[in-house]
């Protein structure tokens, strides 16, 4: 045993003990000249270096653990040695996002070792992250998909299901293993309460309110009975400074807003919601920067919703009626609770009346496809949310405490037109936006509000998609008052290394552009006009790629790949490539 730990801390380290082979060293600290060279990396030398060494490391671990289990294991799989080997493996493979291979060395762990459990959870966690990345990936694809990619969409999402049902599995497997093993749990075993945590958001995504309830509220290792604990004043384990450290403010809202997220599903727990609330509100604190934090929470409640909504109307229209009867259950379910919240005549804040206005705004989006008229319902939930911002912005204007900063009533404001825009009102839209841009032209908001409305308006008339790019209304010298996103990128490119928030606006700003491009081509019913638009998108995204490689990120590179690909097929090729390898064989 004590080996086992002694060969953790080395590898973890990155040392390699002179016992081992000289090969084995060399090798390990990269000085073999038999070792393959590595392959041109593009995300810039300091980013590349780091991923480098991370790559070096990993290989390193992975390298040496077989390097103990031949030299000290007794060739079974059952000592401690092989265990340990087999589970640093899986770290290594989890780490390097290779799900198959931490699956591969989970095996090479007997269900009967204490080391199984932890092997489970960090699997169980590596496929969840896995799920996200590729759910991202799959949502971009399925924005730009058209009849012919059905299938291929359908394939994609059977993949996600079992992705999803192999998290939940193995982290569950995990969790009992724990529960059922001789020593137990306690509740400072911090591994367990964050898979719970994770677990519990598996089983909301699926629907399975109680399970995801079950393990949440888990006396011992439930991640919301761990914040209750750690919220409790004068829990002298929850105050101990590991406690406060690991259960930090980030872990305590997320815990917490989906615990918000279970109960607000049944109108019959408002009182249960109300407290989870005030719980939120409190750990935020009252602070400008909080403030932003809990209205960030509720967007993102808010978004998970939509998202929800979508899948199960998706699900009904493909013909499946217990999701039609799921999605009639959820959104009157979350009205009922939506329209006890608003009709309370005290007592609500700004960040609780905007939850309620964002919530009705998703409840909306939820019901309208991506590229259709929104039903009655959705209407109805637009006029809602129009109705709670213009009671928030009436008590701005009435309570001069009410805001939590000075932004917050030209953020309500854009909210109204934003609903108005969802309604498919665009003229009225583009009317209520026109006082912001008198008042904050310059406020990059605004013009991503006016932006969307144009991109939006493309839907009824296709030139609109092309205003959404180039801008409009200029001003007496001639500069738009309407930016367009190219206006947008124009401005935020100079800013894109001085903060994540200048990044994520420039890509989101060129990500729509690419997206408008597309829907415009789609529209031109001259094949050759057509493929020289899909053309002249690929070149663009070419010269981002050149001058930005990563770009943004690998959540944003998918979903610029996707976009070069769907353009390729656009133009009727056969076989289409992504961006890094088109750029990569121009240069050859």
């Amino acid at each position: 045993m004590l080996l086992a730990r002694t060969v953790r801390r080395r590898v973890c380290r990155g040392r390699i003990p002179r016992a081992a082979p000289a090969r084995l060293r060399r090798r390990a600290s990269g000085r073999d000249r038999r070792a393959p060279v590595p392959a041109v990396d593009s995300r810039g030398p300091a980013r590349a270096g780091r991923a480098r060494e991370r790559d070096r490391r990993r290989a390193e671990a992975a390298r040496f653990s077989d390097y103990v289990a031949s030299r000290w294991s007794d060739g079974s799989g059952e000592s401690a040695i092989a265990q340990e080997a087999a589970l640093i493996k899986l770290d290594a493979a989890v780490a390097n996002g290779d799900v198959a291979g931490a699956k591969a060395f989970l095996e090479q762990i007997p269900p009967t070792s204490s080391r199984r459990a932890t092997a489970e959870l960090r699997l169980g966690k590596a496929l969840w992250t896995e799920w996200n990345a590729r759910n991202a990936e799959f949502n971009s694809a399925r924005e730009d998909a058209d009849d012919a990619d059905a299938q291929a969409l359908a394939d994609a999402k059977a993949k996600l299901d079992e992705l999803s049902e192999a998290a939940r599995d193995s982290l569950e497997n995990g969790l009992e293993r724990m529960l059922q093993s001789p020593s137990g749990v306690t509740e400072k075993d911090y591994a367990a309460i964050f898979s719970t945590y994770l677990l519990a958001q598996i089983y909301e995504r699926q629907g399975k309110l109680d399970d995801a309830e079950k393990w949440l509220t888990h006396p011992v290792i439930g991640a919301l009975s761990a914040v209750e604990r750690v919220m409790e004043p004068g829990d002298a384990a929850a105050e101990q400074e590991d406690a406060q450290e690991v259960l930090n403010e980030s872990f305590r809202m997320a815990v917490l807003a989906l615990a918000l997220s279970v109960q607000t599903a049944d109108p019959n727990r408002f009182d249960e919601a109300e407290k989870t609330i005030a719980r939120l509100e409190a750990v935020s604190g009252d602070s400008e920067a909080a403030g932003k934090k809990l209205t960030g929470v509720y967007l993102r409640l808010g978004k998970r919703l939509e998202e929800h909504m979508s899948e199960l109307k998706e699900a009904a229209e493909d013909g499946d009626e217990s999701k039609q009867a799921e999605l009639d259950a959820v959104a009157k379910g979350f009205e009922a609770f939506l329209n006890r919240a608003a009709s309370r005549e005290a007592g609500n804040s700004y960040a609780s009346m905007r939850w309620v206005a964002d919530s009705y705004l998703s409840l909306g989006r939820g019901l309208t496809g991506a590229a259709s008229d929104p039903p009655r319902p959705a209407l109805e939930y637009f006029a809602k949310a129009g109705k709670t911002y213009q009671t928030i912005l009436k008590r701005i204007d009435a309570e001069a405490d009410f805001a939590p900063n000075e932004n917050a009533k030209l953020s309500v404001e854009l909210k109204v037109v934003e609903c108005l825009r969802s309604m498919g009102s665009y003229q009225k839209a583009f009317e209520q936006l026109k006082k912001s841009l008198r008042e904050a032209r310059d406020n990059v908001d605004v013009q991503r509000e006016a932006a969307q409305i144009f991109q939006d308006w493309g839907r009824k008339d296709s030139k609109y998609y092309l205003t959404a790019i180039v801008g409009a209304s200029p001003d007496e010298k001639g500069s738009n008052q309407i930016w367009g996103w190219n206006g947008l990128i124009r401005r935020l490119g100079p800013s894109v290394d001085k903060g994540e928030r200048f990044k994520e606006l420039f890509y989101e700003a060129y990500l729509a552009k690419t997206r408008c491009r597309f829907l415009y081509a789609r529209k031109l019913k001259d094949k050759d006009a057509r493929a020289k638009q899909a053309r002249d998108a690929e070149e663009d995204l070419k010269r981002l790629y050149q001058t930005r490689p990563d770009l943004g990120g690998p959540a944003t590179f998918r979903k610029f790949n996707s976009a070069y690909m769907n353009f390729q097929k656009m133009r009727g090729e056969k076989t289409v490539r992504g961006l890094r390898e088109s750029v990569d064989a121009a240069v050859k």
